[in-house]
């Protein structure tokens, strides 16, 4: 019965222009217990392949290349890899107790060790800023920058910040954040072609809790995720004092954060994967979210194509399709090409039998439920009447003309 009432309360706000947080549903999981963090690798030789930390069982690598049925397809021992950086060919890891290490990936099923630093302090966070400079992310000692120009023999070169309390590091270009446990976000411009070059500071960002990840856009929009506080969102561009633009107190913890296109994807604990319209920073609403049953903690996010790769602690990772979400972003940032003439519409939104649809004549329309069950085949119809064997819920309108798609989330209620 609650459940019934709950639902109900859902529609009536869809009714009254409330936006809407659509449940997700995941198209693949991997077992992968008390890993840390996960990355997709997309360039070089080495493409398609997720890279993850996977604590006292080194690195492992998962083919990607069909993201209904990832695999393991390859590993490394190592000291306890807590984080890492894919570089097309190579791969960076922060390896707990055993320094930074420098890995070959050319080969996936076989990744080799080329070089390694020992570190004092526990290396904990790792990001890059070219093939010649990494930034190494030591929890208890500070932040260190690495000339890797020689993979064989990297090198510390100097400590950009000092003192313990690191969550992590990030990097866009030459700018460089520092998440710390003081509840600050501070930032730094780094020599992307000098490792010898001394770094600049330009800012800090205070913030009301720690922050655990932070990411930084290329048109300077700074996206934090900020533990019990939630996604926090700054203006950190052409400014030496980064502002906070807008937030959004996400209901779990705030672990980990994403952005593509106009979409944040936040690993939000115990409460899974959050997505969130960013398209106005000021006011980020919430979209769409996944949130298993049984219990979780989602530490780490990656979006690659249509996927978002999420890490669960407890579980491992799952693939959720968010192809509704990428068909927002820039054309440059898409997997596919898709026709400006291909649109979809329908109204009334939410409905109670008849849906009326707008799309181009040559489309064809299906509609789906929210686990990807064909409910019904409209072909080149426009109208959709659903029958009483139909019950109230969230259905999937795809409109689609040859490879190219679009979808709209359609209410129904009786």
């Amino acid at each position: 019965m609650k459940a019934l009432v709950a639902f109900f309360a859902f529609l009536s706000l869809a009714s009254r222009g409330f936006a809407l947080s659509l449940p997700l549903v995941p198209t693949e999981q991997l077992p992968l217990s008390f890993a840390n963090q996960i990355q997709v690798n997309s360039d070089g030789t080495a493409d398609d392949v997720l890279v993850a930390a996977h604590g006292s069982s080194g690195v492992v690598m998962v083919d990607i290349s069909d993201p209904t049925s990832i695999s393991e397809m390859g590993s490394l021992e190592t000291s306890y890899a807590y984080d890492v950086e894919p570089q097309g060919n190579q791969m960076i890891v922060a390896d707990g107790d055993g320094g930074i290490k420098v890995l070959d990936i050319t080969d996936p099923t076989g990744p080799v060790l080329m070089g390694e630093c020992p570190i004092d302090g526990w290396s904990s966070s790792v990001t890059s800023v070219s093939n010649d400079v990494a930034i190494l992310g030591i929890e208890d000692a500070g932040v260190a920058k690495i000339d890797i120009s020689d993979p064989s023999s990297p090198e510390v070169v100097e400590m950009i910040v000092a003192g313990s309390g690191i969550n992590s590091v990030s990097s866009r270009d030459s700018f460089v954040t520092v998440s710390k446990r003081d509840s600050t976000v501070e930032l730094y411009k780094v020599d992307q072609s000098d490792a010898s070059t001394p770094s600049l500071y330009t800012g800090t960002l205070e913030l009301p809790d720690e922050p655990k990840a932070a990411h930084l856009t290329p048109s300077g929009h700074l996206y934090v995720a900020a533990g019990e506080s939630g996604l926090r969102i700054a203006n950190a561009g052409g400014s030496s004092t980064p502002s906070e633009i807008g937030f959004y107190d996400t209901p779990g913890s705030a672990y980990d954060v994403t952005v593509a296109g106009n979409y944040a994807y936040v690993a939000d604990a115990d409460k899974g994967l959050r997505v969130i319209n960013v398209t106005d920073p000021s006011t980020p609403v919430e979209v769409a979210f996944f949130e298993p049953e049984e219990s979780c903690w989602f530490v780490s996010v990656s979006v690659h194509e249509n996927y978002a790769y999420v890490l669960d602690m407890f579980y491992g990772i799952y693939v959720i399709d968010i192809s509704s979400y990428i068909l927002g972003v820039d054309e440059q940032q898409r997997s596919f090409s898709k026709p400006e003439i291909l649109s979809v519409s329908a109204y009334p939104n939410p409905f109670n039998s008849t849906l009326a649809i707008t799309a181009p004549t040559d489309a064809i329309i299906t509609i789906e439920d929210i686990h990807g069950r064909q409910v019904a085949d409209l072909g080149k119809e426009r109208i959709w009447n659903a029958g009483d064997d139909v019950p109230s819920g969230i259905y999937i309108l795809r409109a689609m003309i040859g490879e190219a798609e679009i979808t709209e989330q359609v209410v129904l209620t009786r």
